[in-house]
């Protein structure tokens, strides 16, 4: 149901958004979401990371490795 508004400022909201607009729309949210969790994951994965570099070097515990064989 469309409004058809008196003034013309609102002109472009009368106008039919079309499937295109729309799967592009779809396609940029879903985009920017996978960019914005791949980002959170990242952090997460750098102050864990972080945060057993300093436990190993602070106390002594943590993910040890010896390479000398």
């Amino acid at each position: 149901m469309t409004v058809l508004y008196p003034d013309l400022q609102f002109a472009h909201l009368t106008r039919p958004v079309s499937v295109g607009w729309r799967l592009g729309l779809q396609l940029t949210s879903a985009l920017s979401s996978f960019i914005f969790s791949f980002l959170i994951g990242f952090v997460l994965l750098v102050l864990f990371v972080l945060f057993f570099d300093l436990s190993m070097f602070l106390f002594g515990t943590g993910f040890r490795r010896d390479f000398s064989l």
